[in-house]
Parts: C-alpha cells; structure tokens; sequence
C-alpha cells in the first residue's frame, strides 16, 4: 500500500504538486518507484520493522487477543472507531458490559456507567473482534509520505545539498536521514505504536 500517490506530487487541475516539473515517463515511473520504497521505510520507522502496510486502511473485522493490565480499560491496538464488535473472556465467557473509549475498551455497569471495581485481569488473554487498524491513510502520514518522495526524488540530483542536520567541528556537513517535519510526525506515530503493542499477543 502507497501512503502517497504520483498525482498527488506531480498535480493537475484540481492539485497543486510538490515536483510539477516531473511529468515524463522516466520521471512517473522513477517517482512510483520511490513512493512504495518511502512507504516501506514509514512502515519500518514506526513500527521497529514489525509491520508492512501498518497505515493501510483496514479490512474487515477479525479476532485478536489482547492481554489485560489490570485496570478497567484493555487497550488496544490501532482500530477502527466503532467496530469493536466483541469481547471474550476466560473459558469463551463474552463481556458485554463495556464502552469504546479513546485507545481502548472500558468496563461499564449494566445501567452504561463506567465500572468501579471491576477491570480486566492482569497477563488474562481476551479475544476482540474489530477492524484493526485505519478507517483510511491518516493525513500527516500522506503528508510524511509526500515529503519523504520529494526528499527522495531531488536527492538523486548531485546539485540538490539534503536538509543540513548539524555541522561537525571539521565544517563537515551531517545530513537528517529524516527531514526534521517528517521525524516529527513519524515520531508521534511510533510512540503511539511503541505503547499500545505492549500487550498484544
């Protein structure tokens, strides 16, 4: 899955592109090829190279099990909101006291309200059914992806001179692996991976 497209670079009618210079064959064809390798390296930053196409939008909903940490919410994965459609316990026992709530699944009491008391057991394995993942490409993501291409693209011309890290005590120049507005937006996205894979099976 491409988190960027060749129209979306190269622009149009409706677009305005970051290279609307490359418009020969040689160029769409180099540009699609650099789009997949900068979807991949995305996908290897954020998740430490455990995932392909983690920002691809999700399919349908499937079983996963997730390990309690003793508290009321179980957190989960990326998922899509609202497609938590069910939950079981210890011995296939289903819970159907709970609540969607920010990353995760909250224990309720039979009237709707949040639990007090009860939580999910800690190092338990419960099985969620939902559409894990994105409802779609998340924006920032597109933007990294369309940022990393044009970096990409241009670097493979020997007058373009990289976005400038830092300089060492010789004037040497030390060049970002990763254009600083990309780390950022990227960076956001594998703390979020880092801390919710914890309790994944």
């Amino acid at each position: 899955m491409d988190y960027c497209t060749k129209e979306e670079l190269v622009g149009g009618e409706a677009l305005t592109g970051y290279l609307p210079q490359a418009t020969s064959e040689d160029d769409q064809a180099k540009l699609a090829g650099i789009i997949t390798r900068v979807s991949r390296r995305i996908d290897s930053y954020v998740t430490d190279g455990r995932a392909v196409d983690f920002f691809a939008p999700a399919g349908a909903a499937s079983d996963l099990v997730v390990y309690g940490d003793g508290i009321s919410t179980l957190t989960l994965p990326e998922f899509v909101p609202g497609s938590v459609e069910k939950v079981t316990g210890l011995h296939g026992v289903e819970i159907t006291d709970y609540v969607e709530r920010g990353t995760g699944i909250q224990l309720t009491d039979t009237a709707g309200s949040l639990a007090r008391g009860a939580y999910f057991g800690e190092g338990i394995a419960y099985t969620v059914k939902a559409k894990w993942g994105f409802g779609a490409i998340p924006g920032d993501i597109n933007e990294a992806a369309l940022q990393l291409t044009v970096r990409t693209y241009r670097s493979s011309d020997e007058a373009f001179s990289g976005v400038i890290g830092g300089v060492r005590q010789d004037g040497s120049i030390i060049e970002r692996s990763l254009p600083a507005a990309v780390k950022e937006i990227l960076d956001v996205h594998r703390r979020k991976y880092r801390s919710r894979r914890l309790n994944i099976a």
